[in-house]
This record gives structure tokens, sequence and C-alpha cells, in this order.
């Protein structure tokens, strides 16, 4: 969600109060400004209403093939310290990046926990 919000999308979360597990959306409301908190019933019909109203103010030249997209790519990269905490999935070493307020640590494969749920702060060492 801080990915969709830093490019410019509009986030949309369920009520925690609303969910089968309250932590999840919370979270996210922790650490990302969000446009629209609502109960999930309503979801449908908001997403329906925000992409209504988005092709209404889109222009009418918009390209229809990912040339112009393609172009304005380019690749991430951040070289980060790993540290001395294994993947509990690949065991692969995770590398530890900052989202916001948000502590994520990812491996190799794709594998992403946070701080505040998987891994634990006083558990992680910096490699300096």
């Amino acid at each position: 969600m801080f990915e969709v919000k830093a490019r410019g999308g509009t986030t949309v979360v369920q009520d925690p109060s609303d969910s089968v597990t309250p932590n999840m959306p919370q979270s996210v409301i922790d650490h990302v400004i969000v446009d629209y908190v609502v109960p999930v019933k309503d979801i449908g019909s908001l997403l329906t209403s925000l992409v209504a109203d988005h092709h209404a103010t889109l222009p009418v030249n918009v390209p229809q093939t990912g040339d112009s997209q393609e172009k304005g790519m380019t690749a991430e990269f951040t070289p980060n310290h790993p540290v001395a905490v294994t993947c509990p999935d690949c065991g692969g070493a995770l590398r530890q990046s900052e989202l916001g307020t948000l502590t994520q640590f990812s491996c190799h494969i794709g594998h992403v926990y946070t701080a505040e749920v998987d891994v634990h702060p006083w558990n992680v060492t910096n490699f300096e």
C-alpha cells in the first residue's frame, strides 16, 4: 500500500473492526496515509465509483501500448546491508529496508516480512 500511495494511487483499506484479521488493515492505517477506510461490503461499490470517476477525467489521447510506460521504467537497486536473520521460508539472507515508517526485511527469492510481525528488532544485527 505504501508503494501505491507513493506513486499517486488511491488507497482503500478494509475497516479493521470489520476484518477477520484486524491487525492487517490496521498496519496499513498505522503506516500509510489512506484515502478510504470502509467495511468490506462497501469496497466493491467504492472501487466501481472510483474507476468511473477516473475514466471520466482521462485525456482522450491515452496511449494504448506499453511503449510510453517502458520508457519511464527504471531499475531500482538499493545496496542495503544484510541482517543476521535468515528467511524462515527459504533460509536465504534477509535485507532490511524502510518504507515510510515501516521496517521490512526481504530475501532474494522475494519473501517479505515486517519487523513488527515476523522478524523482531531485538534479534536483528546489521553487518557493518
